[in-house]
């Protein structure tokens, strides 16, 4: 099977939300309850439709922490659906982290990390130091 990004794995969340309906997903207004709307109502199509406002990781996580009703610890076993009792689409998501990009990113040293590189540098050459 393949991994779907964040955007596809709610994608195909919101799919079987819908009952497999995608005339549902375009009619869907995200209203979970009259007070409550769905954090993953941006993404139902696929596509970020707040135009970079809302960030698909943060939303999954949300999500994924109200579905087990705040509490984190819940978090840490497999999540199934409760319909199909099937994995959830969010389930690798749902730390707010992809799994996939673990070890990239930003690899510099920091602030710190220059500062003691340039120390480390001007006392190499031969510069006196001290007085």
């Amino acid at each position: 099977m393949k991994k779907l990004t964040p955007i596809k794995s709610i994608r195909k969340f919101c799919v079987n939300c819908m009952g497999g309906s995608f005339k549902e997903i375009k009619d869907c207004c995200g209203e979970l309850v009259p007070e409550e709307t769905c954090v993953l109502a941006y993404f139902r199509f696929g596509k970020n439709l707040s135009k970079g406002k809302v960030k698909s990781l943060g939303s999954i996580k949300k999500y994924c922490l109200s579905c087990v009703g705040g509490v984190k610890s819940e978090l840490e076993g497999d999540c199934l659906e409760l319909a199909t009792e099937k994995m959830c689409p969010l389930n690798i998501y749902k730390f707010g982290k992809n799994p996939s990009r673990k070890g990239l990113g930003n690899k510099s040293p920091g602030f710190h990390g220059v500062r003691r590189h340039r120390a480390e540098k001007n006392h190499s050459h031969g510069a006196p130091t001290s007085f």
